[in-house]
């Protein structure tokens, strides 16, 4: 035999699965867009300290620099105070003048550079690689380096454009360059940083060096790992190289030791 169920009765069974499967669809949708908005929290968070571990070490440079070009400008100030209109000290006054243009103008590209830090994590734009790590090298860094008495070299054979955060693109060799510093620091003869960058086919290949101290065999494979260093007598927290990887894995690149 064969029973039919009430069609009214299996209506009202299908409207009941209905709601429940409808309800249970928005549980999940809540909880997807609750994961979501957390993922953007940590991600918000991250790029915080992120940038507050960057902003530290820029901190330091910016401090170094401002009170070595303030020094130069007062002393060529004090001079042309002292001693002009005396004829005899022309050139020098023409010499002073331009020395204090050329450290005004420092501090300008330095203040930008340091000013790029209050824009959001999220503001992307274009980025010329070439130019920015050029800029990087030997406008920002120069004076660094000369204190420091390093030779930086910047090899790069294309331009390319990209389009990501510039601080977060300029952290990846804030970090690189303070990590050579400390490898640097107590090596005799001539200091070498090298930056080369070779574009082939779809790939951006940037070979980053310094002829420091190096890195150990036991040590190479561990040290793009959080709060991992070799150098806390230096000053190192084990971030920097962290926050480099992290910054191209975003960018969908990689980094390995060679």
């Amino acid at each position: 035999a064969i029973t039919f169920s009430n069609p009214e009765e299996v209506k009202a069974t299908i409207e009941k699965i209905d709601k429940q499967i409808a309800k249970a669809q928005a549980s999940v949708n809540k909880s997807f867009n609750d994961y979501k908005e957390l993922e953007k929290e940590k991600k918000q968070q991250e790029n915080l300290f992120f940038s507050l571990v960057s902003l530290q070490t820029y901190a330091g440079m910016l401090s170094h620099i401002t009170r070595t070009s303030l020094g130069r400008i007062k002393r060529s100030a004090e001079f042309i105070h002292k001693w002009l209109p005396d004829p005899k000290f022309n050139q020098v006054y023409k010499d002073y003048s331009k020395e204090i243009f050329n450290e005004m103008n420092q501090l300008d590209s330095a203040v930008d550079f340091l000013l790029k830090y209050a824009k959001d994590d999220e503001y992307f734009e274009e980025i010329n690689v070439k130019s920015t790590i050029e800029y990087i090298f030997n406008q920002i860094y120069s004076t660094e380096f000369r204190t420091r008495s390093i030779t930086p070299i910047v090899e790069i054979n294309k331009e390319l454009v990209i389009t990501y955060n510039p601080k977060s693109f300029e952290d990846i060799f804030d970090n690189l360059i303070s990590n050579s510093f400390k490898a640097l620091a107590n090596s005799e003869g001539e200091k070498i940083i090298k930056c080369s960058a070779i574009v082939e086919k779809d790939k951006f290949v940037i070979y980053f060096s310094d002829n420091g101290y190096g890195i150990s065999e036991k040590d190479k494979n561990r040290i793009f790992d959080v709060f991992y260093t070799t150098t806390a007598e230096e000053g190192g927290a084990g971030l920097g190289l962290f926050i480099v990887k992290s910054r191209l894995e975003a960018l969908k690149g990689t980094i390995e030791v060679v």
